[in-house]
């Protein structure tokens, strides 16, 4: 893919320029400091420039904390650093030089917190006549509305009668209505004082909502918002630095698109824990069924999410201990390759110790990847002369880091529309939709953003956007190893993107988080390289670079227990260095000794840590009306057009739930068994008991077939559709007493007798009855198979055989066959992680199996009556139904041939699939 960089920039420009005094700027730090920390304001009130050498030694070193931030940090909090709006331009006579006004401008908006004290009054409703919506989150459970709710700072699972009232007023809020609307259209059925009251307990206990509670997304556009706000009350304040003339030369980051692809390369694919744990409970549950998200989600009838659904025993104290202990799951990262750890070992050893060398990365060969980045993502890097120094690479889209500061600028504003429309439109028949969340009120404040994308997802608030998606409409359904989210009113797929730089792993709403760890599924969303993730514990790092990119600045470890200024001199420190980590990392110089008397301060309150060097600030690129110069931040949008999601079209619109039942109880025509036991028991058990129980009484039986399931313990599953329902517990008696041996001996460790749930949603209703013959078909064959003992080579044959007859009775042509075969296999490959090496152990067997085809088996009878069946099944459905079709039985049929691994198994055979298929492309067979 190429990768090309935006020529729009967003800048990060700290408050002072890198030669700032601090008695100079001490009336500006101190109206910065009072926004940020109104407590430590206090503290310093009374003092001015000339009183700073007689403060408290700890009063220093804090104020010394807050200067360097306001002078080397370029993340925009309050007054202490702005953005501003450049762009690249590639020109030989061009100078490198930006212009940028001395002073800053301040946009200033009501601080989110006043949102509480919003008058939410009987009277403010009611006559005035506000907007009421229903909450999107219900769901029915039984005869009970489940919904969630939202208390104080977090959420709960709430619950009530489905009365029929009730179920009115909802449905009459899918969309946003008058108070006076609703008294009309009620004013025959519901006396109207009663109506009052109802809505009013409706919209206490969050079932509904009005336009007093505004949506984070859109700006300031609610009169109630201010209604509250005092006119010199606590305002959010978001700072810029109006370039006034000049651009940037794009030569400078020439590498850059070289480089990312070099990490696409050489770095681990990293996933968030809990939504790998969610798919794999997905699939044992669900396996293929289209499902309500906020069903899957329940905590009681679904999955649950991450555990993080609370009871009313949790208190803020739990929740913050149990999200601690949670953290490095949710960071779960895969190691790197031992060739990249090994190279990098042999470089510092090649080093001798020498501290000025630098390790050109390039010498690394790295791979090929199948790891994909983004459409679009930032990088934040700063210039040091001829330099390009990243801070951080990635992100699920460059808006997350833009987002906030649409607030500020209609320019900044047009760039995140156009970034998100260019995803869209790398996607096409994909919804984009941004997430409209809030639930902190002292946080909640970097949440607010314009109306970025086009769709909007109604989140427990009154939101504005035009085109809003309501909870209760998002489903999911599992394909390979992916989790598709879609709309089942619009009936399109569905990517979540979250346009704001908040932390979403604060928050304890299920949704919330699966949502946004929804965003990272099979993308690279983290390209920032960190060497203590390839060689951790070292004392010494030399510097990395990627041409003129700074992989990795040199660091090494500081011991709290020597002296410091020792260790600083023995070790060859730059004489620029920084320590601390994210937004707390502080810059040192050490010819100055204010700077070091604060590094002394520093490391007092330290265990051993790493120090880093830092560069020199590049006087060139930033710089005001009086010639000063910044240690500004820039943001570049990285991006590529590359198709990463493609369209799923629900099949919800073909059920007819109406003609088939979904659950059929024990006492009807279906008996089900689950019969646990160790798997290599199970093959004894189709081999011998199950054929002679089906030996006995197969003409009784309407449908039979069997498949394997190892969730929650190894277990046969079997089912037989009688003919005459009175004989039920006979056959269960029968065979139960042919398994009575391998149940006294232990072997047989559970039989249970449960209801069959046919998936519908999976197959449809109008192809149910024709997939459970196959089933039966399918049974029959792999009962065949086992008879003779086939080993597992063969076994692969015979599966091979089967697939590609069914994949060429699709009516796809050679290019989508393979597409067929392809994409399947490089699902299973992404499921297990596989390497080069592992597909070359796959390519061995291949060889086997190519000789063992030179031995004609002989085809099954019910080979031909399978291939009859799927024809049938396949008159009902249109290309894409037919495709899915045949994945879903090709699969289940795999699983019941082998005894283990069948996911394992199912990939090997789609491998071997696609290396025939290729080989007849080659004859000519396949054109």
């Amino acid at each position: 893919m190429k990768i090309s960089i935006s020529p729009f920039v967003l800048l990060r420009i700290p408050q002072f320029s890198q030669n700032a005094d601090i008695e100079q700027s001490w009336v500006s730090l101190k109206d910065a400091i009072t926004e940020s920390s109104p407590a430590f304001h206090q503290v310093i009130a009374n003092i001015d420039s000339i009183d700073l050498a007689n403060a408290t030694p700890k009063t220093q070193f804090t104020l010394w904390k807050y200067f360097n931030r306001a002078k080397y940090r370029g993340v925009p909090y309050g007054k202490f650093a702005g953005f501003g709006l450049a762009e690249l331009e590639h020109r030989a006579d061009l100078k490198r030089q930006l212009h940028i006004a001395e002073h800053q401008l301040v946009h200033s908006f009501p601080d989110w917190s006043y949102i509480k004290e919003i008058d939410k009054s009987e009277n403010v409703i009611f006559k005035k006549d506000r907007l009421i919506v229903a909450n999107s989150s219900i769901y029915l459970v039984g005869n009970r509305l489940r919904f969630l709710y939202a208390y104080e700072n977090s959420f709960e699972l709430a619950e009530v009668e489905n009365e029929e009232k009730i179920a009115s007023i909802l449905a009459c809020c899918n969309l946003p209505t008058r108070y006076s609307d609703l008294q009309i259209l009620f004013l025959s059925t519901i006396d109207q004082e009663d109506l009052t009251i109802l809505i009013k307990d409706m919209l206490d206990t969050g079932l509904l909502f009005t336009d007093l509670d505004p949506d984070i997304i859109g700006g300031d556009s609610h009169s109630s918002f201010d209604q509250r706000h005092p006119e010199n009350g606590k305002t959010y304040n978001l700072t810029e630095r109006t370039v006034l003339d000049g651009n940037i030369d794009q030569s400078l980051f020439r590498s850059l698109p070289a480089y990312i692809d070099f990490l696409l390369r050489v770095m681990p694919k990293r996933e968030a824990a809990p939504l790998n744990d969610f798919k794999k409970a997905f699939r044992h549950k669900y396996e293929q069924q289209e499902v309500d998200l906020l069903v899957a989600l329940d905590p009681e009838i679904g999955l649950g999410y991450n555990q993080l659904e609370s009871s009313s025993e949790n208190d803020d104290l739990i929740t913050a201990l149990s999200a601690r202990a949670e953290r490095p799951r949710n960071q779960e990262k895969s190691a790197y390759d031992d060739k990249l750890r090994n190279f990098l070992l042999n470089a510092i050893y090649d080093t001798k110790g020498d501290k000025n060398v630098v390790i050109d990365i390039r010498n690394f060969l790295a791979g090929p990847s199948n790891l994909r980045p983004p459409n679009n993502f930032s990088a934040l890097l700063h210039l040091s002369d001829n330099l390009v120094i990243p801070d951080s690479i990635g992100g699920c889209t460059a808006n997350a880091l833009s987002g906030r500061f649409t607030l500020g600028s209609e320019k900044l504003l047009a760039h995140c529309k156009a970034t998100a429309t260019m995803e869209s439109e790398s996607n096409p028949d994909v919804i984009f939709f941004d997430i409209g969340y809030t639930a902190e009120y002292n946080v909640d404040n970097i949440n607010r953003r314009r109306e970025i994308y086009q769709h909007e997802l109604m989140m427990l608030n009154f939101a504005t956007s035009k085109e809003l998606i309501p909870m209760n409409d998002l489903a999911v359904v599992l394909r390979e190893d992916e989790l598709i989210l879609f709309s089942k009113k619009r009936q399109k797929r569905l990517v979540p993107r979250l346009s704001s730089a908040y932390n979403y792993r604060r928050s304890d709403l299920s949704i919330f988080r699966f949502l946004c760890d929804l965003q990272h599924q099979n993308i690279q969303s983290d390209l920032t390289f960190n060497v203590h993730d390839v060689l951790p514990g070292l004392y010494f790092y030399p510097r990395i670079q990627f041409n003129e990119i700074v992989v990795s600045a040199a660091q090494w470890l500081i011991f709290v227990n020597k002296s410091i200024d020792e260790q600083l001199e023995s070790n060859e420190i730059s004489r620029y260095f920084t320590a601390g980590t994210g937004d707390q990392t502080l810059r040192f110089d050490r010819e100055n000794t204010t700077d070091m008397a604060a590094f002394n301060q520093f490391a007092i309150q330290k265990t051993d840590f790493y120090i880093r060097e830092a560069f020199s600030v590049d006087e060139r690129t930033v710089v005001d009306t009086n010639k000063a110069s910044y240690h500004a931040q820039m943001q570049l949008t990285l991006c590529h057009t590359e198709q990463l999601y493609k369209p799923y079209h629900s099949a919800h619109h073909q059920t007819l739930q109406s003609q088939h039942k979904k659950i059929i109880p024990q006492g009807n025509n279906w008996v089900y068994f689950e019969i646990y036991c160790h798997s290599s028991r199970i093959d004894l058990l189709l081999t011998n008991q199950i054929p002679a129980f089906l030996e006995a009484y197969q003409d009784a039986f309407e449908c039979y077939f069997f498949i394997r399931y190892n969730y929650p313990a190894e277990h046969l599953r079997f089912r037989i559709q009688m003919k005459d329902t009175k004989y039920g517990y006979f056959y269960i008696s029968e065979l139960i007493d042919l398994l009575q041996e391998d149940i006294e001996n232990g072997l047989i460790t559970d039989i249970q007798i449960k209801p069959y749930i046919r998936e519908l949603e999976r197959y449809g209703s109008d192809l149910m009855t024709g997939v459970e013959h196959f089933f039966e078909l399918s049974s029959r064959y792999v009962l065949a198979v086992l008879a003779a003992s086939f080993d597992t080579d063969h076994k692969y044959l015979l599966c091979a055989r089967l697939g590609a007859l069914m994949l060429n009775m699709l009516n796809l042509n050679p290019d989508e066959q393979k597409n067929v075969l392809k994409e399947t296999e490089n699902a299973f490959i992404r499921e297990h992680q596989l390497q080069t090496t592992d597909m070359k152990l796959i390519n061995k067997a291949y060889a086997t199996i190519v000789r063992l085809n030179a031995t004609i088996l002989p085809k099954d009878p019910s080979t031909a009556a399978m291939e009859k069946c799927f024809n049938r099944l396949l008159k009902s459905c249109d290309k894409q139904r037919g495709i899915r079709l045949f994945n879903s039985l090709f699969h289940m049929h795999v699983n019941r041939i082998f005894s283990s691994q069948q996911r394992i198994h199912e990939l090997i055979i789609y491998s071997f699939m696609v290396k025939d298929f290729m080989q007849q492309v080659i004859k000519g067979n396949r054109l």
